[in-house]
């Protein structure tokens, strides 16, 4: 989750999307053992929902596309929050396509 979230504030400059480590927040070993990653998400300084143990929906080597469509189908992200690119797939892609083409 820490290498999917600045990736996805970067192509949602318009949500904010904060991390903090779970001894920071000072959550109990058996949560940060079978809880995290989790994604709380707010609006307007409401909790809206939390997602625990996002590994059990997205599996171990989730990427930032799959984070990006999981809250999309949650509805809690719209492509019209993005002015980067279309979606972070977009980049994804095109960053592939870039490297494919490179001679290093």
């Amino acid at each position: 989750m820490n290498h999917c979230i600045p990736i996805l504030a970067e192509q949602y400059p318009y949500v904010k999307f904060c991390r903090i480590q779970a001894s920071e927040a000072q959550l109990s070993r058996n949560f940060v053992k079978n809880g995290c990653p989790a994604l709380l998400v707010y609006r307007g300084g409401e909790l809206l929902s939390s997602f625990i143990s996002l590994t059990n929906k997205l599996g171990d080597d989730f990427v930032p596309s799959d984070v990006e469509g999981f809250l999309q189908e949650s509805g809690y992200l719209s492509s019209a929050e993005c002015v980067k690119s279309n979606t972070v797939r977009d980049s994804q892609t095109h960053e592939n396509n870039r490297s494919d083409t490179d001679d290093d």
